[in-house]
């Protein structure tokens, strides 16, 4: 199994702030990193460049009636200590004063707006001055200077040294009745919405997404950076560290930390796309806590959602957003995977899924709509499966950011996924798969266990982490050269090779043993001429032994004419009956008595017992003749020798029943595109290639008849030397 700290999956999206709204992506689209980054640049008081403009300006800027002057956290937090062991500042401070301390003490950034005082008192702008004075003191300690500076640069880092506290109103009995409250208001809506008509609107996420201007993760700056240790330094919890695709389904988020992260955080807000959310009593919120807050949402209708559709997406949804917030940690470091970005998430999925109709790759070919095309999908777990053989093989949990399939794997990708080539995150673009047990349909989000895809390796390359996810436009094979092939990788779709060597066309069958003989042209027609004198003489054979039975079943033992008289044969209008009295001895007597209508009736007779018993011989004949020497069956087969573009490389490609058409058009020293090979291993150390029903080829005009696939003239003597090679 791969580390999951070495994930790099490509995620979709963060939440849109301001005006730099983040879009949300298509199937397996990455989140734009850029507008996120500099939305949370924005949340933290400023873009990078203007860090060191900022504190100037706050060491210049003219303070106003009743406005404090911007300090870091930490040091109006010692500037309210010192004032309340002031007495004198204790009865002269103003209830602006007061509000601006607490809000401060809370906050996690800086407070940039201007608070109107409820009334121009003296004792605020005293209380400014004496706020101004001790500022300038700590500026002169160089000490406290870089502390300062240092918690302007790393806002972060501030969190974490001030994180608020639960007031005194706060306290455990009022959260939790206030929790209840919310969960009967949460289930209030829902049972109202389910009685009414609920009008579809898409959210913010699937808004923002509509706007042109969209930003990709190709796009971010700075090296990804997937060890543990660099996300524990920018404040990546460990819980974010441990999350995979197997246990995403059982995260929960922290009370605590969603009022760390937010300003003016109080628990029953609206958040998201208007959803109504309650922790639970232990101050988290999972799933559970998520479906209700993501049903109460006013254009989100609970009728049309189906059993475990909420589960589903929110496992690829923690998934792919932990694994954004570990890829890049100081871009969304502690502000990727939150509930509201979530929550949005849902909605953006709920638009396009369940209003709009729209299908992932995995969804449409699950459910039997499209066949397995070309698709990029990422690698989601790996698991051991034990056969009943014995053998031990590996399958990759495949998915493409929505639904998922188990794929059975050959050993080629087991060894690459050994070998650390292949892992969970990796992203792998896909041709020629085969869903196996799936021919009337499933539903994706309850897939029988015996439904698979089937790959193939040589089918099967790596792209790149921000590669979009789903169906490909261009539905042609991976192209490939002949030194890429793997052995043992299954089918390839296309492979460039030059023809050096093509053989006469020789002919397979097996014998009465069982064992398979090669035959070239000529002995094949000598083979076929002493097959069918061979035939023919045991046909005439077995044919008179075979009319004879018919014939004896057929034909009764003749009536003697004197048991009946002219009269009465005149008078006889059965067929049969006139044809078992012609078949005695005296035919040519009883002949002569019958009338015109009555010769015509036998004569019709006889025509058709004549007919039954040679197309009844004719079939004991086949019947027995195949019996006693069954007809070879004889498989026509034309071998190639193919040799890569660059390399030395070679191989043999095996075409099973050539037609004409095949055996005209190739040709030595050119080279070809063949289409839909199959790779069955090495012989002698050489490359095996078989062609298929679907095989194909078709000259590129790129080499023409070199010196290097040639024909030569070897000599006889050098035949018996030892480093004869041909």
């Amino acid at each position: 199994m791969v580390p999951i700290t070495s994930v790099t999956t490509p995620i979709f999206s963060i939440k849109a702030l301001k005006e730099k709204v983040l879009s949300s992506p298509d199937w397996g689209e990455f989140p734009d990193l850029k507008s996120s980054q500099a939305a949370l640049l924005e949340n933290q008081g400023g873009t990078p460049k203007e860090n060191n403009g900022l504190e100037a300006n706050r060491q210049t800027k003219k303070v106003e009636w009743g406005e404090f002057p911007e300090i870091p956290n930490t040091e109006v937090w010692k500037l309210e200590q010192n004032k309340m062991c002031d007495s004198d500042y204790q009865q002269k401070e103003s209830s602006l004063v007061r509000k601006k301390s607490v809000t401060e003490k809370c906050g996690l950034g800086f407070l940039n707006q201007k608070v109107k005082p409820e009334r121009p008192v003296l004792t605020t702008s005293m209380t400014v001055n004496s706020a101004n004075t001790r500022e300038v003191e700590r500026c002169q300690d160089s000490e406290a200077s870089r502390k300062r500076k240092s918690v302007l640069n790393t806002p972060q880092s501030a969190c974490k040294k001030s994180k608020p506290s639960l007031s005194p109103q706060e306290d455990s009995s009022d959260k939790l009745a206030l929790r209840k409250k919310i969960r009967e208001q949460q289930c209030f809506i829902v049972r109202s919405k389910r009685k009414q008509q609920i009008q579809p609107k898409p959210g913010k996420l699937f808004t923002a997404k509509e706007g042109r201007c969209r930003w990709q993760l190709k796009d971010l700056d700075g090296e990804l950076k997937t060890l543990e240790a660099n996300h524990v330094e920018v404040g990546v919890s460990k819980m974010v560290i441990d999350i995979t695709s197997e246990n995403s389904v059982e995260y929960r988020f922290c009370y605590s930390r969603a009022r760390a992260q937010t300003l003016n955080f109080v628990e029953g807000d609206i958040i998201a796309d208007s959803c109504l959310l309650a922790y639970s009593d232990d101050n988290n919120a999972g799933l559970k806590e998520t479906t209700t807050a993501f049903l109460t949402s006013p254009h989100v209708d609970p009728k049309l959602i189906p059993n475990g559709w909420i589960k589903n997406h929110y496992r690829w949804i923690v998934w792919k957003l932990a694994c954004t917030e570990r890829t890049f940690p100081e871009q969304f470091g502690r502000s990727c995977l939150t509930l509201e970005n979530v929550l949005l998430q849902l909605k953006y999925r709920y638009d396009r899924e369940i209003d709009m109709v729209h299908r992932s790759c995995f969804k449409k070919m699950l459910e039997g709509d499209a066949a397995p095309k070309k698709l990029i999908c990422c690698v989601a777990a790996v698991k051991r499966n034990n056969l009943d053989e014995g053998e031990s093989l590996l399958e990759l949990e495949l998915t493409d950011g929505w639904y998922s399939i188990w794929a059975i794997i050959d050993s080629e990708m087991v060894d690459l996924v050994k070998r650390e080539i292949v892992g969970i995150g990796t992203k792998l673009i896909i041709h020629s798969a085969e869903l196996t047990n799936c021919e009337q349909g499933c539903d994706p989000l309850n897939v029988p266990g015996n439904v698979k895809l089937k790959i193939s390796t040589n089918s099967v390359r790596r792209v790149k982490w921000f590669a979009k996810m789903g169906f490909t436009s261009n539905n042609s094979p991976i192209p490939a050269l002949l030194c890429s092939v793997l052995p043992n990788g299954g089918l390839i779709g296309q492979v460039t090779a030059v023809v050096a060597r093509k053989y006469p066309v020789i002919y397979m069958c097996k014998d009465g043993d069982g064992k398979t003989v090669f035959r070239n042209e000529r002995s094949q027609a000598l083979f076929k001429e002493r097959q069918e004198k061979i035939k023919s003489d045991r046909a005439e054979q077995v044919y008179e032994q075979v009319w004879k039975e018919v014939e004896s079943r057929y034909r009764k033992p003749g009536k003697s004419s004197t048991k009946f008289s002219s009269k009465a044969i005149q008078n006889i209008t059965d067929p049969e009956l006139l044809f078992n009295i012609m078949d005695g001895s005296d035919s040519e007597f009883i002949q002569s008595q019958l009338s015109a209508d009555q010769l015509r009736l036998v004569m019709h007779y006889k025509d058709e017992i004549m007919t039954k018993m040679k197309n009844e011989v004719q079939k004991v004949l086949q019947d027995r003749l195949s019996a006693s020497e069954p007809t070879p069956k004889v498989t026509k087969l034309l071998k190639v020798r193919l040799m890569d573009l660059f390399t030395e490389k070679h191989a043999l490609l095996t075409i099973w029943r050539p037609s004409e058409d095949d055996l005209s058009v190739l040709c030595e020293g050119k080279a070809y595109e063949f289409f839909n090979l199959i790779a069955s291993g090495t012989r002698d150390k050489v490359l095996q290639l078989s062609s298929t029903r679907q095989t194909s080829f078709a000259s590129n005009g790129m080499l023409e008849l070199t010196e290097d696939c040639s024909r030569t003239v070897t000599p006889i003597r050098l035949v018996d030397s030892p480093g004869f090679a041909p």
